[in-house]
């Protein structure tokens, strides 16, 4: 049950890896090593699928519910002002390092919404996102290492 929660965790829009990380952890007594990897593939899982289908859930919202493409719209506006200029310049790597910064709306649902927006394809918009989540990994798992260690 604990690896399911943990999964969940490292699996939902909010929280990713930087949640499931330290409840791995500090709640469930996980090794550092157990933690990282199950954390890292549980927060892969969804920028696959939405790479996928994120154009597909955005035409049947939009085509569906007027206040959805309205959401939807707003949402697509705000991450192109956001990231546009990075894109242009860097790519593949604004993209991972967007994923790889571990603060809040930086993760992969975030990086997939962005890859959508900008076109980037599904060949190498999962590589970009998989390798952000793995150093977003690293960095999270250090810092919550480093927590554990200060507090004994």
């Amino acid at each position: 049950m604990k690896f399911l929660i943990v999964a969940l965790i490292s699996m939902s829009p909010i929280s990713e890896l930087r949640g499931g990380i330290p409840t791995a952890i500090f709640v469930y007594k996980m090794t550092p090593s157990l933690a990282y990897l199950l954390c890292v593939i549980a927060n892969i899982v969804p920028a696959v699928v939405l790479v996928y289908s994120l154009d597909w859930i955005e035409r049947f919202f939009s085509s569906h519910w007027a206040w959805a493409k309205r959401i939807l719209d707003k949402i697509y506006a705000k991450t192109k002002k956001r990231m546009s200029r990075k894109f242009e310049i860097y790519g593949f790597i604004a993209l991972t390092l967007f994923v790889a910064i571990p603060l809040p709306v930086t993760g992969v649902w975030t990086g997939a919404i962005a890859a959508n927006v900008f076109g980037i394809k599904s060949r190498y918009a999962i590589p970009s996102l998989a390798l952000g989540v793995v150093i977003a990994g690293v960095i999270v798992l250090t810092t919550s290492l480093g927590i554990k260690t200060s507090l004994r």
